[in-house]
């Protein structure tokens, strides 16, 4: 689905560094150093939500690529990890617990899962699914 107005950028993640490109020209607009490898981003709200290997969400303006806040999901170990937007919640899988936030990065709710130690973490409601995936990350 594109953006009906033409202005969100086109987000890329090479290990640390989240990016907002110029869709059209490949400009780069914006960058963003997570200091720790992204895993997984969403994009929701008019936001970019990127969840490295540490269990840390950064929540960065979409546009501007200005640094919201970032929080503590899990315990900060490298762990397997899913990240799906659902309206006005984002669903956070890691190696041992489910977490749901609002759009601001305020936890809802957490579940223990007991998982082990880099088990892979999915996730999945209708029209949003992250499969764990086998590679190492």
């Amino acid at each position: 689905m594109t953006d009906p107005s033409g202005t969100h950028p086109l987000i890329a993640v090479h290990g640390t560094e989240v990016r907002g490109l110029d869709p059209a020209t490949g400009h780069i607009l914006w960058e963003y150093g997570a200091g720790l490898v992204v895993a997984r981003i969403a994009l929701a709200h008019g936001r970019v939500y990127a969840l490295d290997n540490q269990s840390k969400l950064h929540c960065l303006e979409a546009k501007s690529g200005a640094h919201i806040g970032t929080v503590q999901i899990d315990r900060p170990e490298r762990s397997g990890c899913a990240l799906i937007a659902d309206g006005d919640r984002l669903y956070v899988a890691t190696s041992h617990s489910v977490v749901a936030l609002d759009a601001n990065g305020n936890v809802l709710w957490q579940q223990r899962t007991g998982g082990a130690f880099s088990a892979r973490a999915g996730l999945g409601l209708p029209g949003a699914v992250m499969q764990p995936d086998f590679n190492e990350s």
